[in-house]
């Protein structure tokens, strides 16, 4: 049986989160002012997007998916425990920090940004593409299978993206009605903090653009449309309101933003935030697309 080539980016359980009961989710493209009814199984993937090339030119689609898929899995447990009322222990920021870096890692927009900018010569696309997610991910992986092994080296369970969004203060935000989205940027970056430098100006960094991780004002994960995850330098807010949330999710948009297809539920200051906040990024959206590889 062949291995499959579709490679969620976007996890599949959290897709689930933020579909109806069959599975149906509403796209909004940042390419063009549409939406566009889908599935969590056709959405939030690229083809052969974590696929080794070995030097015979034969792919391996199921090296860095195996690895993934243990990441995930301990992150679903810890979004089912937190959705349930579960409080945010110290086990659960565990299992999610790692998951963000692995969300880090291969966020598409990231990776095609890197591969645009590599001098490839005479190497091929396969071959740039394998370089990369050996060099991104397969680190982290290692460090993720010793991080509980004290007979090892502190170097050889550490994770630089993991460590440092550990380090922040970690607050939930929760609602009581379907009020968040979802984009296909999990980790999203919002603003720099005071006194940090960024690379272009404040308005490009509330979009994610031109801030490092190190200098991030604050960072946003849509985990439900009822439950969102803020990471903040301590000292600063640890509640966002909902549109307020969404805005970071959509401004760090590099290809769409989804939810349900019942959202807002007649909630009219949500969607007319959502739509202008929509507006906006796709006014933005050539500069994003010079960096896809």
């Amino acid at each position: 049986m062949p291995s499959p080539r579709k490679h969620h980016f976007v996890p599949r359980f959290l897709l689930r989160g933020f579909a109806d009961e069959k599975e149906s989710l509403v796209v909004h493209s940042l390419d063009r002012p549409a939406q566009y009814k889908s599935s969590v199984s056709a959405v939030g993937h690229q083809n052969d997007g974590h696929t080794l090339y070995r030097r015979s030119g034969a792919p391996d689609r199921e090296t860095l998916e195996r690895a993934m898929a243990k990441i995930e899995g301990n992150a679903a447990g810890a979004v089912r425990l937190l959705a349930s009322g579960e409080h945010l222990s110290n086990e659960l920021r565990s299992a999610l920090s790692w998951f963000l870096a692995l969300q880090w890692r291969r966020s598409r927009y990231v990776l095609d940004a890197v591969a645009k900018s590599v001098d490839s010569g005479s190497l091929s696309r396969q071959e740039v593409q394998t370089s990369i997610l050996r060099a991104s991910l397969v680190p982290l992986f290692g460090a993720w299978e010793l991080r509980d092994d004290l007979s090892v080296r502190p170097k050889d369970r550490w994770d630089s993206v993991q460590t440092m969004l550990q380090s922040m203060k970690w607050s939930l935000c929760r609602f009581r009605d379907d009020a968040l989205v979802l984009s296909d940027q999990t980790l999203c970056l919002y603003g720099a903090r005071p006194g940090r430098e960024v690379m272009y100006n404040t308005a490009w960094a509330r979009h994610g653009i031109g801030v490092g991780l190190n200098d991030a004002a604050r960072f946003t994960v849509a985990l439900t449309p009822r439950l969102g995850l803020l990471l903040t330098p301590t000292g600063s807010p640890e509640r966002l309101s909902a549109p307020t949330f969404n805005r970071t999710t959509i401004y760090n948009a590099r290809r769409f933003v989804l939810h349900s297809p019942g959202w807002p539920h007649g909630r009219e200051n949500l969607k007319m935030a959502f739509d202008s906040d929509m507006e906006r990024q796709r006014m933005l959206a050539p500069v994003f697309f010079t960096n896809q590889f």
